[in-house]
C-alpha cells in the first residue's frame, strides 16, 4: 500500500474512533451514586466555580421520553424535591417516537423522578441538578423499553 493511501486510511480510522469515543453528549445516571459536593460554588465540568448569583441565563430543563417498546404507552411522571411535587404530568408516547415536556426545575439540589406507564412499568430515579445543568439546560431523557426504563441526562 503506498504511503499516501496508508495515511488516508489511518486518518479515516482516527476520525471514526474519535466520533465513537468522544462524540456522545449523554451520561447515564447511576441511581446508587450521589455527588459529594453539591454546593453553589462546586466546580463545574469546565472547571469554573460559578455561583447562582453570577448565573446570567439558564436553559430550561426538559424531560424527554423515547419509546423503544413494542407498543404506544401513556406515561405519568412526577418530579419531587424534599417531599414537594415540583412538576408532574402525563404524556402519550407512540411506539418508536419521542415526546418532550418542560419541567419546573429551576434550582440546584436533589430531585426524585417517578414514572409509571399504562403498560405496567414503574421506575424511580434520583436526579442531582447542579449549576452546570441549570446553565446548560441538561435535559433528562427516559428511554422506555418493554418492561424496563433507563434514565440519561444530557450534558
Amino acid at each position: 500500500m503506498p504511503p499516501l493511501t496508508r495515511r488516508k486510511t489511518l486518518l479515516k480510522g482516527a476520525t471514526a474512533f474519535g466520533l465513537v469515543t468522544g462524540g456522545g453528549c449523554l451520561a447515564q445516571r447511576d441511581p446508587s451514586s450521589t455527588p459529594t459536593d453539591t454546593g453553589a460554588n462546586s466546580p463545574t465540568p469546565m472547571g469554573s466555580t460559578e455561583s447562582a448569583e453570577t448565573r446570567t441565563s439558564a436553559e430550561k430543563i426538559m424531560l424527554a421520553f423515547g419509546n423503544e417498546s413494542s407498543a404506544d404507552v401513556a406515561v405519568h411522571f412526577s418530579i419531587m424535591s424534599e417531599g414537594t411535587v415540583v412538576s408532574e404530568g402525563e404524556v402519550q408516547v407512540s411506539q418508536g417516537e419521542h415526546e418532550t415536556v418542560e419541567t419546573e426545575i429551576d434550582t440546584t439540589g436533589q430531585y426524585e423522578l417517578r414514572i409509571e406507564g399504562d403498560s405496567g412499568f414503574e421506575s424511580t430515579y434520583p436526579v442531582q441538578i447542579e449549576e452546570y445543568d441549570l446553565r446548560m439546560g441538561s435535559n433528562l431523557i427516559v428511554e422506555i423499553y418493554d418492561g424496563d426504563t433507563e434514565l440519561l441526562i444530557e450534558e
